[in-house]
Protein backbone atom coordinates (compact mmCIF):
# COMPACT_ATOMS: atom_id res chain seq x y z
CA UNK A 1 0.00 0.00 0.00
CA UNK A 2 1.19 3.78 -0.88
CA UNK A 3 0.46 6.13 1.19
CA UNK A 4 0.94 10.16 1.08
CA UNK A 5 1.44 13.23 3.06
CA UNK A 6 0.99 16.67 1.91
CA UNK A 7 3.03 19.82 2.79
CA UNK A 8 1.56 22.98 3.71
CA UNK A 9 1.53 23.66 -0.15
CA UNK A 10 -0.38 20.93 -2.16
CA UNK A 11 0.24 22.41 -5.17
CA UNK A 12 3.15 24.28 -6.98
CA UNK A 13 2.97 26.86 -9.02
CA UNK A 14 2.32 24.68 -12.49
CA UNK A 15 -0.92 23.23 -10.48
CA UNK A 16 1.15 19.77 -9.92
CA UNK A 17 0.60 17.77 -6.86
CA UNK A 18 3.23 18.14 -3.94
CA UNK A 19 2.93 15.25 -1.35
CA UNK A 20 5.56 12.77 0.45
CA UNK A 21 4.94 9.19 -0.90
CA UNK A 22 5.55 6.22 1.43
CA UNK A 23 5.09 2.24 0.80
CA UNK A 24 6.75 -0.85 2.57
CA UNK A 25 8.40 1.31 5.06
CA UNK A 26 10.10 3.16 2.23
CA UNK A 27 9.73 7.04 1.70
CA UNK A 28 9.49 6.82 -2.14
CA UNK A 29 11.06 10.65 -2.82
CA UNK A 30 13.86 9.84 -0.74
CA UNK A 31 14.86 6.48 -2.33
CA UNK A 32 14.45 7.95 -5.75
CA UNK A 33 17.20 10.94 -4.43
CA UNK A 34 19.31 8.20 -2.74
CA UNK A 35 19.38 6.06 -6.14
CA UNK A 36 20.56 9.12 -7.91
CA UNK A 37 17.17 9.42 -10.19
CA UNK A 38 16.05 12.41 -8.69
CA UNK A 39 17.66 16.49 -7.24
CA UNK A 40 16.39 17.71 -4.54
CA UNK A 41 13.73 20.85 -4.95
CA UNK A 42 12.13 22.29 -1.60
CA UNK A 43 9.07 24.21 -2.27
CA UNK A 44 8.63 26.99 0.66
CA UNK A 45 6.30 25.91 3.07
CA UNK A 46 7.12 22.19 1.84
CA UNK A 47 10.97 21.66 4.07
CA UNK A 48 9.35 18.83 6.81
CA UNK A 49 11.99 16.45 5.34
CA UNK A 50 14.54 18.86 3.28
CA UNK A 51 17.56 17.77 5.41
CA UNK A 52 16.90 14.10 4.56
CA UNK A 53 16.74 14.51 0.81
CA UNK A 54 19.73 16.77 0.99
CA UNK A 55 21.47 14.04 2.52
CA UNK A 56 20.22 11.20 0.44
CA UNK A 57 21.24 13.81 -2.37
CA UNK A 58 24.77 13.84 -1.28
CA UNK A 59 25.26 10.13 -0.53
CA UNK A 60 24.20 9.06 -4.44
CA UNK A 61 26.64 11.73 -5.67
CA UNK A 62 29.19 10.27 -2.88
CA UNK A 63 28.91 6.70 -4.40
CA UNK A 64 28.33 8.06 -8.09
CA UNK A 65 24.56 6.94 -8.16
CA UNK A 66 22.37 7.66 -11.35
CA UNK A 67 22.46 11.18 -12.98
CA UNK A 68 26.05 11.95 -10.35
CA UNK A 69 28.07 9.06 -12.55
CA UNK A 70 31.61 10.08 -12.48
CA UNK A 71 31.92 9.25 -16.42
CA UNK A 72 29.02 11.65 -17.76
CA UNK A 73 30.44 14.43 -15.04
CA UNK A 74 34.03 13.54 -16.81
CA UNK A 75 33.23 13.75 -19.83
CA UNK A 76 31.18 17.04 -19.41
CA UNK A 77 34.01 18.86 -17.92
CA UNK A 78 36.19 17.95 -20.61
CA UNK A 79 33.88 18.79 -23.24
CA UNK A 80 33.25 22.45 -21.69
CA UNK A 81 37.00 22.55 -21.25
CA UNK A 82 37.64 22.15 -25.24
CA UNK A 83 35.15 24.96 -25.59
CA UNK A 84 36.70 27.22 -23.67
CA UNK A 85 40.17 26.43 -25.16
CA UNK A 86 38.59 26.64 -28.38
CA UNK A 87 36.83 30.20 -28.01
CA UNK A 88 38.16 33.64 -28.86
CA UNK A 89 39.09 35.81 -25.45
CA UNK A 90 36.36 38.03 -25.73
CA UNK A 91 33.34 35.37 -26.55
CA UNK A 92 34.73 33.51 -23.81
CA UNK A 93 34.00 36.07 -21.39
CA UNK A 94 30.95 37.31 -22.25
CA UNK A 95 29.25 33.54 -22.52
CA UNK A 96 31.12 31.68 -19.88
CA UNK A 97 28.49 31.12 -17.67
CA UNK A 98 26.42 29.57 -20.74
CA UNK A 99 28.73 26.40 -20.29
CA UNK A 100 29.86 25.19 -23.65
CA UNK A 101 28.70 26.40 -26.95
CA UNK A 102 26.43 28.64 -25.28
CA UNK A 103 23.61 25.90 -24.76
CA UNK A 104 23.31 23.76 -21.52
CA UNK A 105 24.96 20.22 -21.57
CA UNK A 106 23.26 17.33 -19.47
CA UNK A 107 24.71 13.93 -19.14
CA UNK A 108 23.12 11.69 -22.10
CA UNK A 109 22.09 8.91 -19.20
CA UNK A 110 19.79 12.21 -18.21
CA UNK A 111 18.08 12.44 -21.45
CA UNK A 112 16.81 8.77 -22.60
CA UNK A 113 16.44 8.85 -26.12
CA UNK A 114 18.09 11.80 -27.51
CA UNK A 115 21.13 11.35 -30.13
CA UNK A 116 24.93 11.92 -28.61
CA UNK A 117 26.27 13.27 -31.98
CA UNK A 118 29.88 13.73 -31.17
CA UNK A 119 29.97 10.94 -28.48
CA UNK A 120 31.16 12.96 -25.51
CA UNK A 121 28.18 11.76 -23.39
CA UNK A 122 26.73 15.11 -23.25
CA UNK A 123 23.17 15.61 -24.82
CA UNK A 124 22.96 19.74 -25.85
CA UNK A 125 20.20 21.60 -26.28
Amino acid sequence: MVRYQFGAERKDRYDRTLAYLTGAGDMHNRALLSEGYARVLTIPQNGRYESTFEKAEGEAKATDAGLWRTCDRDRIEARRAGARRERPAEKESAGAEEGAGGGSCSPSSACPGKRDGDRDGCYCA
